[in-house]
């Protein structure tokens, strides 16, 4: 729910890192439950953008993690290809592409389900910075979907100003 705020807005970013993404790919279905333009906050998208960091792996908790577009966000912007959308049509990306939307500015919330997918056989795997390391670290897990349902980023951020980590079976560890 996107409710109606003038300062709401989603800075454009890439979503978390699913799956091995040299050899799998994971991508969101977001559907729309009520009409959507610019002026109530519809989902925007650079296209082809989830060419632009092969490998590159993107973790949590946000902003403790910065991203390669942390410092970019408001240049990117206007890069948001933004367009209306019915309510139950989809619109459906790769993880790996930039996105983002616009403040809510109607007098009614933005309503959309969102889903993530990806082969079965990919497996899931969730990657977190490592409270205290210096120089910085990452831990990836391998996780079931239900991680992701007990580990938003809001939690993720929490475990991290908590000085802990997420409970998930540690399966890489890199700078």
């Amino acid at each position: 729910v996107k409710e109606a705020h003038p300062r709401g807005v989603v800075p454009p970013h890439q979503d978390w890192t699913f799956v091995d993404e040299p050899r799998f790919r994971s991508a969101t279905i977001w559907v729309p439950l009520v009409d959507v333009d610019f002026d109530n906050g519809a989902l925007g998208a650079i296209h082809g953008s989830h060419r632009f960091f092969p490998g590159q792996i993107r973790s949590s908790p946000s902003p403790q993690c910065k991203s390669l577009l942390s410092d970019h966000l408001w240049s990117i912007f206007p890069y948001l290809d933004v367009r209306p959308l019915s309510a139950g049509h989809a619109f459906i990306f790769d993880n790996a592409t930039i996105h983002g939307s616009p403040p809510n500015v109607t007098s009614k919330p933005r309503i959309a389900a969102g889903i993530g997918v990806a082969r079965a056989e990919a497996g899931l795997r969730h990657t977190y910075l490592l409270p205290g390391t210096n120089p910085p670290e990452l831990q990836t897990y391998s996780v079931e979907r239900e991680f992701f349902t007990r580990y938003g980023n809001d939690a993720l951020a929490k475990l991290f100003a908590k000085g802990s980590h997420p409970d998930a079976t540690p399966s890489e560890r890199r700078p």
